[in-house]
This record gives C-alpha cells, sequence and structure tokens, in this order.
C-alpha cells in the first residue's frame, strides 16, 4: 500500500501526557483481504463480533509486507482509547468553565474555538498544500505552538516564515489533515489503515511522542507473519525496538519460515543471524534458515554467502549436517570464500588438541590466546515460549452443558487452536501448573456429579493421566503452585469447606494442610512473596471482600486488607509483584472492575475496567500482558478475550475463543522452540 520512501492517503480519554489515539475498526470496504476469515461459530456470534474481525490488512512498509489484524471489539461499544495527546497541558490551567459537555478550562475552550475559525476559514494565515490543488487553512500560531517542526519553519528567518501558502511534500493530504486537527484537539484517530502515514508524518515533523504511540501500537499488534515489518519501521524511525528484538530473538524458528524473513536485506539479515540471544534448539535451524534466504534468490545472493557463514556458529552444528547439508551446497561449493571457512573450520579443528577445542567452546572470545577462522560464540537462549490454555467449563454454545474441550492460545501467532480435551467432562474445578503439566482438581462432571478425581496433561506426547485422587471431593476450589506442592483450598460439596489439602506431584500422594481462618468457595487465588493469597469468594452467606494470607515460611494464615468491593466467580494473577483480581459478580450484578493489590503498601487500588463485565473467567500472565479469558455476561458465555498492559493501563480485545466458557480452568505452560514450530 505504501513504502517507507513515501507516506500515503481504551478507557475512557485521560488528562495525562502523550495525549490520546484511538484505535478504530476499519470497514469492511477499507480491509484489503488477503487471508480467510476464521469461520464463525454460535459462540462468536453470541458474543457480538465485529463481522470483519477475521480480516487481516497487508501493509507494505522499508518493502516488506506484514499484516496487521484489526483491532477486535464488540458492536455498539466505544472505540478504545490510548492517551497521547497535548490536552493533558491544557486541563492544567487552574480557571475552568463548566459548558455542555462538562468542566474545561479555558486554554481548552480557547483551543476548540480556534478549532472552529480554523474549519470556517477565518481569521487562518497560512495554508498547507501538499502538492495538489487542495489546501488545509491555519494559524501559524497554534501550528508552532504544537508541532516543532513548524515552530522551527515559524521562527526563524526561513523563505517560508512569512510564505502564505507551504507545500508539505513528504505527507499526504489525508495524513497532514489529521496532524493539523490534532495540533487543535490534541485527539487523533489511529487504526491499521494510517498508523503507518500518521507515524511517518509524525517523524518528519518532529512529533516524537505521537511517533512513539504508533510505534507502540504497532508493537502490540505485532506477530509472527509481521514482527520483522514492525522491526523494520522502528528501526527506520529510531523508534525503541526492544520489544520486537525479543520478539524475534524468542520466535526465530517460526519468523524465519515466513515470507517476510525471505525479504530482509543482507544487512537485516546478518545482523539477525549473529544475534547471541536466538531461541533455537540447535544452530542447524539457524544454518537452514540462512541456506533458505540465499536460495530465494541465488542469483544475487550468493555474492553474500561468505558474510552469513560467519554469522553462524559452526563449532554448533552437527559434523554430518556440517559436511552433507553445508559443505555440499552448490553454491557454497562455488564461492571460494566460503570454501575456505569451511575446509578452514575442518583443518582448525583437527589441529586442535581437546583442551584446545575445549578452550573455544568455553572460553570467552577475548581472553583466548588464539582466535579462529569462524565464529566460536555459543548463544545463549533466551526465555522459551508459552502457550496458553483454555479447560473444560460450561458453556452456553453447546446449550448449556459440561464441556471437555480445551483450546490453546500462542501468542506469537495470535490465534486460538482445538488442543487434547479432557478425559471426562468438567466444571467448577481448580487449576494449576506445576513442572510443565497441567492438574486439574475436582469440580462438577455431568449431572452435577461431585469429582474429587485430579488429571494432568503433559504437553509432550499431549496426553491427559490420572493420578491420586484429593481425600475430598469439591467443587469451587483455589489451587495454588508454591514450593514443588500443589495447595488445593476450600471449595464446597454441599457446606462451605475451610480444608487445605495438599498434593505432593513427586510423591504423587496426598497430605493435610493447615485449614484457611473463612470457609469460602468460588474465590480467586494468587501466589506471591512465599505467599497464598484466597480473595474474596462466598461463605455461604455473603460474597465476601475479605483476604486470607497463607505464609509458607511461618505456615499461618492472617487477615489482611480487604478488596474495595465483594466479588465472587473473579480471578486473580500476578503482574510486577502485584496481585491483579478482575471480574466476577458482587452477588446482584457481573462486574468489569479490576483491583490490584501492591503487598509493599498493603492497599487496593482501582485501575483500568476490562471492556466487558464477566464472572468465572480465567486470567493468566505472560510476557508481562494479563490475559482475561471468556467467562459469562448475563447468563451467557463469552468467546472474548482482553489483554492487558500495565504501563498504559487499559484493556483491548485480543483474539477470540472457539467455545465461550465460564467455570473453566486456564494455564500458561512453557514449551520448547522445537514443540512449538510443530503447531
Amino acid at each position: 500500500m505504501f513504502g517507507a520512501d513515501s507516506v500515503t492517503d481504551e478507557s475512557t480519554p485521560k488528562a495525562i501526557s502523550n495525549g490520546s489515539v484511538i484505535l478504530e475498526q476499519p470497514t469492511a470496504s477499507d480491509i484489503h483481504e488477503i487471508s480467510k476469515p476464521q469461520e464463525k461459530n454460535e459462540g462468536l456470534e453470541k458474543d457480538s463480533l465485529n463481522e470483519d474481525s477475521g480480516t487481516f490488512v497487508d501493509i507494505t512498509a522499508n518493502g516488506i509486507d506484514y499484516f496487521l489484524y484489526p483491532n477486535l471489539r464488540h458492536i455498539g461499544e466505544d472505540v478504545d482509547d490510548i492517551c497521547v495527546n497535548h490536552e493533558h497541558i491544557l486541563y492544567a490551567q487552574v480557571v475552568t468553565v463548566r459548558g455542555e459537555n462538562g468542566w474545561k478550562s479555558d486554554a481548552v475552550l480557547a483551543f476548540s474555538t480556534l478549532d472552529e475559525l480554523r474549519r470556517d476559514g477565518l481569521l487562518c494565515d497560512v495554508e498547507l498544500s501538499v502538492g495538489d490543488h487542495r489546501t488545509i487553512a491555519a494559524h501559524r500560531v497554534v501550528l508552532a505552538a504544537v508541532i516543532p517542526y513548524f515552530h522551527a519553519m515559524f521562527t526563524v528567518e526561513m523563505i517560508e516564515s512569512t510564505k502564505k501558502k507551504i507545500t508539505i511534500r513528504n505527507i499526504d493530504f489525508a495524513t497532514l489533515e489529521l496532524i493539523v486537527s490534532y495540533a487543535y484537539c490534541g485527539r487523533l484517530h489511529i487504526n491499521v489503515e494510517n498508523v503507518l502515514p500518521v507515524m511517518y508524518a509524525a517523524n518528519f515533523l518532529q512529533l516524537n511522542a505521537l511517533t512513539e504511540k504508533c510505534a507502540n501500537y504497532l508493537k502490540h499488534h505485532m506477530h509472527l507473519t509481521n514482527v520483522l515489518g514492525v522491526r523494520a519501521v522502528c528501526s527506520s524511525l529510531n523508534c525503541s525496538s526492544d520489544e520486537t528484538e525479543r520478539f524475534v530473538e524468542k520466535y526465530f524458528t517460526s519468523i524465519c519460515l515466513t515470507k517476510s524473513f525471505l525479504e530482509l536485506s543482507i544487512d537485516e539479515l546478518t545482523m539477525l543471524l549473529a544475534k547471541d540471544s536466538l531461541n533455537v534448539e540447535n544452530e542447524e535451524t539457524v544454518c537452514k534458515a540462512a541456506l533458505r534466504w540465499i536460495d530465494h534468490d541465488p542469483t544475487h545472493r550468493k555474492v553474500f554467502i561468505s558474510r552469513i557463514l560467519k554469522c553462524l556458529r559452526l563449532l554448533a552444528l552437527n559434523p554430518s549436517f556440517l559436511v552433507v547439508e553445508l559443505g555440499r551446497h552448490p553454491l557454497v561449493r562455488e564461492d571460494k570464500q566460503s570454501r575456505e571457512i569451511v575446509g578452514g573450520f575442518f583443518t582448525t579443528i583437527l589441529d586442535l588438541s581437546l583442551d584446545e577445542v575445549k578452550d573455544y567452546l568455553l572460553v570467552p572470545n577475548l581472553e583466548r590466546s588464539t582466535q579462529p577462522p569462524f565464529s566460536a560464540e555459543p548463544r545463549h537462549c533466551g526465555d522459551s515460549p508459552c502457550l496458553i490454555y483454555a479447560i473444560g467449563g460450561a458453556s452456553t454454545d453447546a446449550e448449556g452443558t459440561v464441556i471437555s474441550k480445551c483450546e490453546v492460545y500462542d501468542p506469537a501467532r495470535r490465534k486460538w487452536s482445538q488442543a487434547e480435551p479432557l478425559p471426562i467432562v468438567r466444571k467448577e474445578f481448580g487449576t494449576a501448573v506445576f513442572n510443565g503439566k497441567i492438574y486439574v482438581f475436582g469440580g462438577h462432571s455431568e449431572s452435577d456429579i461431585l469429582l474429587n478425581t485430579v488429571d494432568t496433561y503433559d504437553y509432550v506426547p499431549s496426553v491427559w493421566a490420572p493420578v491420586t485422587p484429593m481425600p475430598t471431593a469439591r467443587f469451587s476450589v483455589s489451587v495454588a503452585a508454591v514450593d514443588n506442592k500443589l495447595y488445593v483450598c476450600g471449595g464446597e460439596n454441599g457446606a462451605m469447606l475451610g480444608i487445605v489439602e495438599v498434593f505432593c506431584p513427586e510423591n504423587n500422594c496426598w497430605e493435610p494442610g493447615v485449614p484457611m481462618l473463612t470457609p469460602r468457595s468460588r474465590s480467586a487465588i494468587a501466589v506471591l512473596g512465599g505467599c497464598i493469597y484466597l480473595i474474596g469468594g462466598h461463605d455461604g452467606n455473603s460474597v465476601l471482600s475479605s483476604v486470607d494470607r497463607f505464609s509458607l515460611e511461618t505456615q499461618q494464615w492472617e487477615k489482611i486488607v480487604p478488596m474495595r468491593s465483594p466479588r465472587e466467580l473473579c480471578a486473580a494473577t500476578t503482574l510486577n509483584d502485584k496481585i491483579f483480581v478482575c471480574g466476577g459478580s458482587n452477588g446482584t450484578e457481573c462486574l468489569n472492575t479490576v483491583e490490584c493489590y501492591d503487598p509493599t503498601l498493603n492497599r487496593w487500588f482501582s485501575m483500568a475496567p476490562m471492556k466487558v463485565a464477566r464472572k468465572g473467567l480465567s486470567v493468566v500472565t505472560y510476557d508481562n500482558v494479563i490475559y482475561a479469558i471468556s467467562g459469562e455476561n448475563d447468563s451467557t458465555t463469552l468467546c472474548s478475550m482482553e489483554v492487558y498492559r500495565e504501563d498504559a493501563d487499559e484493556w483491548e480485545f485480543a483474539a477470540y475463543l472457539q467455545t465461550g466458557r465460564k467455570e473453566f480452568g486456564a494455564a500458561v505452560v512453557q514449551v520448547s522452540i522445537d514443540q512449538l514450530s510443530k503447531m
């Protein structure tokens, strides 16, 4: 649609720095569909998924094609807001006036009036053009006050400082109109169609905060097929790119199979292959990726083979692979310098003693007595990727029945897919992860049969297996994994329970735990700082706001400051050494509110609410993002998922589940990059 050398045609807004960018949902006519949308099921329709949410948008940047998912939202909801404007400066004024839209400062009203004058063409002293017949009337003083580019133009002795009409050739008309409106109103609407032209225009006009916000928008929407394009755009505009670099390093095995990888320049490729933190099972993966890039355009790329070989860790390659796959590759054999590199590797290794080989492998590069003619630095792989599971539960999509269906979400692909189902249908059970395995405890089966059974799921070989049952059958339990044990707390079996039973996975046995202070079920649970927190729930008489904390060190329960609101069927997770409690019900209505507990302050804080009220949901944390998954609202199970980033304190919709569910389990499981690439 447009390239780097040209620019073409959630929460309520807040009075904070960096302003307000609105993420808009494109209409069907605005979207260039390049991939078949995911088929809708009944759950998606019941959850009012926008009909365009399954499409992709094709955007080209720096010669690389990549795709952006349009932002998902519910029909009838307000568009998502991110604050990125200069209104905070205006709201800081002391004098305020009450108008139709509430209290506003004189400065806000002044800018609003100036914008009306601009739109009416009154008192304007400059016209902006992009080189065609269309112009935008404006006031020099406003442009100079907000946009650094115009400030420099109008306040120094330049020809343009006195011209009535100024031509801006690096920005298209529609984008320039958005930027000028932003200067007056402090608000800018960003969507997948205009994020790149606005970003390039903001960079050209030196609106650094707006440029960074556009970059953040791209990063929040990156996935396997577009991350290299996002990375290239951010790099070309000198935006921070740590997040994209970590994403590329973590998912290199999958990214190297994409079309965008084949379109990297030689400089981009070698910078990537030289990274020490590529998360790969073995060096053969990197070598195969390099050869695939060369084979994509052998005529023009064979001259780069020797340069690419210098980025590979030849010592880490399997000898047979080095000889058969690399040494005998036609283009490697044709290139003299490449033959010398590979041949020199064997010559060097054959001439080295065992101690010298260890020296190359173990001693830091700068401390070696001799330097090899090839890269000998091992790669230091970062964290392994994770998958998010949604397990069992009950669903109105299935006529209110208990289900065994499981789904798995890949954060890199931003997609839910079917996973191995539970051995039996199950709802209202407890869930925890220990040593890479998912455990489910108790709950109800069909016909409300009470369960004491425990099943565990191992990603490899993707099977469920039973372990020793709980001593006490119960449902609506809360489970925490800590100190190599699984603590199963509370629940009910006709009466509210305050018992704690502790499962030892290593011995496959149970032992009694310290009883809770308050019998409760339907409560949230979290582990933080060596303590288990039981939050909210129901005691048989009322919905609770109380919180009980169990210290693993003292083996004692204690009460701490309660939540601001009572809630049951809520869910909790931890992020940045704090506990976040989301949604639930207060006994009369479903909640979208979120509370955060800071143990250093021993206080609860209200955070940005979720976009949709939901109870019986599950929440998990992965990669500094909270995922609020499914649940129920007004007796209808939801297919939607929302994600939360604390730095922005806002929620946005993410990929939708195939089956809406409530009273289910969710878990984050770490997998190897090799296992992930086989999905």
